[in-house]
């Protein structure tokens, strides 16, 4: 969702990206950005960009508004799974399935020119965003549960144990001001974004839980579990507070993203095989 919250990017595993209007209520366009999977994406903080990744191995930028496209930033050697911007809209990273994380100063005019590689032992995804005396710092979990502070001139500059847990990261959810984890051992984990500090920890009895969503005071998580759970990829809700199952919603269908509304009322998800969303009223069931 666009700063001004006025646009929805979506992406899809044929590498189409699709924009909503909020404003107007109206389907925007549709395009191939990418020959593949598109695996993330994210909206500059001034909303005049859009940057979108996928299994190309390119990092491709947007003019928000009319689409066109800004250019393509290369580096990465494997599939890109993971986009954000710093705060103050001056750094990009990135985070692939080769094992590193990439900068792209955004103020210069052909960022390419200016990639820097900060190779990591293993893949992880962005956090959040600490502002260091040497400009933007980015806080990266890998996934083998250890915490890296990165800075755009120095490199690696912190590496640390993941607060409250040892197990394996198995997804993660940024939210503005908080970072959702999950783990294999059904974990959810909180933290400060900025900092990478603990909020709290809920012990599920999920199988490998994939975060989808939270809702907006946290209490409750759109979760999909592995396929080795009973039954095989449960769609669900999760009360956090009271670490039981809300909303048993469906299991018939290969889910891979899905979001809920701010009041934990709605939830929406859609699947791999078609171009349709499907959209439940829990507000009974929790």
């Amino acid at each position: 969702i666009s700063p001004d919250a006025r646009w929805l990017a979506v992406g899809n595993y044929n590498g189409q990206l699709r924009v909503l209007d909020f404003d107007s209520g109206e389907a925007g366009p549709t395009w191939h950005a990418h020959p593949g999977w598109l695996l993330a994406l994210a909206f500059s903080p001034n909303g005049q960009s859009l940057a979108s990744g996928g299994n190309d191995q390119l990092v491709r930028l947007w003019e928000v508004g009319t689409w066109k496209p800004k250019g393509a930033l290369a580096g990465h050697e494997n599939e890109i799974w993971d986009i954000a911007y710093s705060r103050s809209g001056q750094t990009l990273f990135t985070a692939g399935k080769d094992g590193t994380v990439r900068l792209f100063p955004c103020q210069v005019p052909k960022p390419e020119s200016y990639n820097y590689e900060f190779p990591a032992e293993t893949h992880g995804g962005c956090l959040g965003w600490v502002v260091g005396e040497g400009g933007d710092r980015a806080l990266v979990a890998r996934q083998d549960s250890v915490l890296e502070t990165w800075d755009g001139t120095k490199g690696l500059v912190e590496s640390r144990p993941f607060p409250l847990t040892r197990a394996q990261i198995c997804s993660s959810l940024r939210l503005p001001g908080t970072c959702a984890y999950a783990t294999t051992n059904g974990d959810i984990l909180l933290l400060r974004a900025d900092a990478g500090q603990p909020l709290a920890q809920y012990a599920t009895s999920l199988v490998q839980p994939r975060l989808l969503a939270l809702s907006a005071g946290q209490h409750q998580a759109l979760v999909l579990e592995d396929w080795r759970a009973k039954p095989p990829g449960r769609l669900c809700l999760w009360n956090l507070e009271s670490n039981t199952l809300a909303a048993d919603l469906d299991h018939a269908k290969p889910y891979l993203h899905g979001t809920l509304s701010a009041d934990g009322r709605l939830a929406a998800a859609f699947t791999r095989d078609s171009p349709e969303t499907v959209v439940w009223s829990v507000e009974r069931q929790v």
